[in-house]
């Protein structure tokens, strides 16, 4: 997969590090880290740390991002979904950049952590990733893994555009929960089942197909 300069990641990296310095001065010491699902704060850290903590968070899965491609093996290639593999690169970047942003005006504004746009920002990282999904191939990173999906490319397309309709659905219910506060506590039950329901989905369309393609 050849990304020789990965602008997108590069600006949002920059974004992300400028943004903390051009607030830098408004943080207080220690400042606010962390809230609970309702957006109370319940955690602080030192304002040198605290300040540029996301925008490290971010580089590293940058960095990640970038090098997983180049250690996967030949048997699953990632070149076929390169386009989704950088789109996947953004959401992930974008949301941590609103995230930062979100934190980082709680924070010099001493005031709850405003969890309803964080909720719709979870939301639309998920309807985000949905839509990707179905766009993947076979590959050792990314994606719905079982030993039905991998043994053929068949079912693992057929399981992929499956949940990846799932995740666009959930995406879109905690946007919508958001504006009654829900978005947080409802995420990670919807994901679980998202799963669950996507893996035993691969093992039936794996059965019907009488699949005996391997790799």
């Amino acid at each position: 997969m050849n990304r020789p300069l990965n602008l997108p990641g590069i600006v949002l990296i920059a974004v992300s590090f400028a943004l903390s310095a051009l607030m830098y001065p408004r943080l207080p010491d220690p400042m606010p880290m962390h809230w609970d699902l309702l957006g109370n704060l319940d955690g602080e850290i030192a304002r040198a740390w605290g300040a540029f903590l996301v925008p490290a968070v971010a580089a590293g899965v940058w960095l990640l991002l970038l090098v997983l491609p180049r250690l996967s093996p030949r048997e699953f290639p990632m070149e076929p979904f390169a386009r989704q593999w950088r789109a996947f690169e953004i959401a992930i970047l974008g949301f941590l950049l609103f995230a930062q942003w979100l934190m980082l005006h709680a924070a010099a504004s001493q005031r709850p952590l405003p969890s309803r746009l964080f909720q719709v920002g979870l939301g639309v990282l998920l309807a985000a990733l949905g839509n990707l999904f179905g766009k993947t191939t076979r590959n050792f990173f990314f994606g719905i893994r079982t030993p039905w999906t991998i043994a053929s490319e068949e079912v693992w397309l057929r399981t992929h555009r499956f949940a990846g309709r799932l995740i666009v659905a959930t995406g879109g219910l905690v946007v919508l929960a958001a504006f009654f506060d829900l978005g947080s506590v409802l995420i990670l039950p919807a994901v679980v089942l998202v799963v669950l329901v996507s893996v035993v989905y691969s093992y039936v369309i794996y059965r019907r197909l009488g699949v005996t393609e391997t790799r």
